[in-house]
C-alpha cells in the first residue's frame, strides 16, 4: 500500500474537554459521492467509520495527544492522507459564585419596585 500526503500537510490542533460530543470532518474537493474514507485514531483503524466525518461521543482525556488521520483510497489503490488532527484535552475549570444572600435580596426588592412603579399606557383609537 502506498500512501501519499496531499501537499504539505501539518496536523490541525483541536482542543476539546470532557464529556463532549466531539466530530471532525474530511473533506476533498476532488473526490466523488460513492468516495469511501478511512479514519485512523494513534495508527489504528477506525472500524465501520467510512463517512467524510467522524463523531466520538463523551470523550474523555484518554484521547489527549492522540493522533488523527482522515484518508482515502484511490481506483488505482493508492491511498491518499487528506487531513491529520491532533487532540489536546483541556479542563474546564468549575467557578465558585458567593452570593450575598442580603444583597440578593436588596436587588430582587429594588427591582420589584420599579415594576411596579411603571404604569400602563391605556391604547388611544
Amino acid at each position: 500500500i502506498q500512501i501519499t500526503f496531499k501537499g504539505h500537510l501539518t496536523a490541525e490542533i483541536r482542543k476539546f474537554t470532557e464529556n463532549e460530543t466531539f466530530e471532525l470532518k474530511c473533506r476533498d474537493g476532488k473526490t466523488s459521492g460513492d468516495t469511501k474514507y478511512k479514519w485512523i485514531i494513534n495508527n489504528k483503524e477506525v472500524p465501520g467509520e467510512t463517512e467524510n466525518s467522524l463523531k466520538i461521543l463523551h470523550i474523555n482525556d484518554s484521547y489527549d495527544n492522540s493522533k488523527i488521520k482522515c484518508t482515502t483510497e484511490h481506483k488505482s489503490g493508492e491511498t491518499e492522507v487528506l487531513r491529520m488532527f491532533q487532540l489536546k484535552y483541556t479542563s474546564v475549570q468549575k467557578k465558585t459564585v458567593k452570593l450575598n444572600l442580603s444583597s440578593l435580596n436588596t436587588i430582587q426588592t429594588e427591582q420589584k419596585k420599579k415594576r411596579n412603579k411603571k404604569q400602563i399606557k391605556p391604547i388611544q383609537n
